[in-house]
């Protein structure tokens, strides 16, 4: 009898769904990836119009080797790092800005993620800015194609309500900025260049 009772309670756990927590997801590998040379961004307002074009270039030699210059707007470096009590982090500035320490930074994704989480990143003015993970299994459609398996986030920064996709071995694919329930602004990445 003690036996039939184990094989059923076994069958039963096999057959009725259960609801288990999802593991934790490493942001490390949703920074853009240096086998890339080039990212190039469009921005768009809340009627479809283009703003700007963002272009990013790795750079492959120098003191700057490893970060990515902002060609749109010149001497303005990007550089990405992960940590595991940080997250995944950038920081920004000029040569100058980087060459005498400083430079500004702010947390972009927590170290690992999952779906509802919620917390706080630090901003470049080291705010501390609320977040919440939409969805780690996120479809997104830019115009350099439709990504899956995103990570959806959810962030209030310097007073705006941001909602960011990161993919893996990509970075940021795009950001909506909205501002009264509608759209403000939105960036998204349309072209990579090896």
């Amino acid at each position: 009898m003690k036996k039939l009772c184990i094989i059923a309670a076994t069958t039963a756990a096999l057959l009725l769904p259960t609801t288990t927590a999802s593991a934790a997801i490493s942001t490390k590998a949703y920074q853009p990836s240096t086998s890339y040379s080039q990212y190039f961004y469009k921005e768009y307002d809340k009627k479809g119009n283009q703003l700007h074009i963002w272009r990013d270039k790795l750079v492959k030699t120098g003191p700057m080797k490893g970060a990515w210059q902002d060609l749109t707007q010149g001497d303005i470096y990007t550089d990405y790092s992960y940590d595991k009590k940080y997250g995944l982090t950038a920081a920004g500035g000029s040569k100058h800005n980087f060459e005498y320490g400083s430079f500004k930074f702010w947390d972009l994704l927590p170290p690992t993620v999952r779906k509802n989480q919620t917390g706080k990143l630090q901003g470049s003015d080291f705010s501390e800015n609320p977040y919440k993970i939409l969805s780690t299994k996120a479809t997104v459609k830019t115009q350099n194609g439709t990504y899956k398996n995103a990570i959806k986030i959810w962030e209030k920064r310097y007073g705006e309500n941001t909602i960011s996709y990161y993919v893996k071995n990509r970075g940021k694919v795009k950001t909506q900025t909205l501002y009264q329930g509608e759209y403000k602004t939105t960036y998204v990445l349309y072209k990579i260049k090896k």
